[in-house]
C-alpha cells in the first residue's frame, strides 16, 4: 500500500509470522521503509519469511529494509527469513534508551542480491548504535550465525555499522559480538564486514570472536576492516591474497588473540 511500514509492533507486543512475504504490490514511487517494526519491547519472529524490496513483478526496489529493531527491552530474535533487493536486510538501532540493551540473535537466514551501495546507511545487516553510544550505553550479547550475504551492487558492504563510509564519529556501542558460520560472497563489494574508527579511546567496539567465516570472491578493499576494537578469536576463510586483509589496528584483545587464515 501507501504506508510507510507493512507491520509496526511497539509496547512490548509479541507477533509470528510464518512463511509470509513482504513485498511492494504496486509502485506510486513511494518507498517503504520496513517490511516489519519492533519498539518499545515488541518481539518478532519470522521464519521461513521472505523480505523482497523489489515491486511485485517488477526490478524496481520500492522497500529499503526488511526488519528494523529498536532495542528496548526485549530480546530480538531473526531465524530462518530471506531477505532480497533491500539497502538493508536487519537494521539495528540502539537509542538512548536509558540502559544497556541485551541479546539479538540472527540466524540461518540468506541476505540475496542486496542492493548494498556505497553508502552510510547501506549493509545487509547493519548496526546504528550512535544515539545509545553517545548516550554511554551499549548493545550486549549479539550473535550472528550461519548467515549468508550476497550483494548485487558494488562498492557496498555486507555487514557494517552505520556511517561506515565515512565514521569520523561513528560510536559503535556493541560489546560480546559474535559472527560464527557465516558465507560472504562479493559481486565487488568493497568490504565484507567493516568496523571503522570511532572517537571513543579505549573503543566500545568488542568482538568475542569471527570463526569459521568464508569470504568468496574478491573484495576492492578487504574482506574485512576493522579499526580500534578488542578482539578474542579470529578463524576465517578466504580466496584473496592475504595482503588484501586490512585488519587494521586490533588492540586490547580481551583474550590471548587468536587469528587463523585459510587461503
Amino acid at each position: 500500500g501507501t504506508g510507510r511500514e507493512a507491520v509496526v509492533l511497539i509496547d512490548g507486543a509479541r507477533g509470528f509470522f510464518l512463511n509470509c512475504v513482504f513485498q511492494p504490490q504496486y509502485d506510486n514511487s513511494i518507498y517503504r521503509d520496513s517490511g516489519v517494526v519492533t519498539e518499545g519491547g515488541a518481539l518478532a519472529e519470522v521464519p521461513g519469511c521472505v523480505f523482497d524490496g523489489y515491486v511485485l513483478g517488477t526490478t524496481t526496489r520500492r522497500m529499503d529494509n526488511g526488519i528494523t529493531i529498536y532495542t528496548q527491552d526485549s530480546k530480538s530474535v531473526v531465524r530462518g527469513a530471506t531477505f532480497k533487493h533491500l539497502a538493508s536486510g536487519v537494521n539495528i538501532t540502539l537509542y538512548d534508551w536509558g540502559a544497556d540493551q541485551e541479546y539479538v540473535h540472527i540466524s540461518n537466514c540468506d541476505f540475496i542480491e542486496m542492493a548494498c551501495q556505497y553508502s552510510n546507511v547501506c549493509a545487509a545487516i547493519l548496526f546504528n548504535t550512535r544515539a545509545g553510544g553517545d548516550a554511554g550505553y551499549t548493545l550486549k550479547y549479539v550473535t550472528i550465525e550461519n548467515c549468508k550475504f550476497h550483494s548485487a551492487l558494488t562498492g557496498g558492504a555486507l555487514l557494517a555499522c552505520s556511517n561506515w563510509r565515512s565514521a569520523t564519529d561513528c560510536e559503535q556501542a556493541i560489546t560480546h559480538l559474535s559472527i560464527r558460520d557465516c558465507e560472504f560472497i562479493s559481486n565487488s563489494s568493497r568490504y565484507g564486514i567493516v568496523f571503522p574508527y570511532q572517537p571513543t579511546d579505549p573503543p566500545k567496539l568488542e568482538i568475542d570472536e569471527i570463526v569459521d567465516c568464508d569470504f568468496i570472491g574478491q573484495f576492492t578493499e578487504s574482506p574485512i576492516y576493522i579499526q580500534r576494537a578488542k578482539i578474542g578469536r579470529m578463524k576465517i576463510r578466504t580466496e584473496q591474497a592475504l595482503d588484501m586483509l586490512s585488519l587494521i589496528h586490533i588492540s586490547e584483545p580481551t583474550r590471548p588473540l587468536y587469528i587463523s587464515y585459510a587461503v
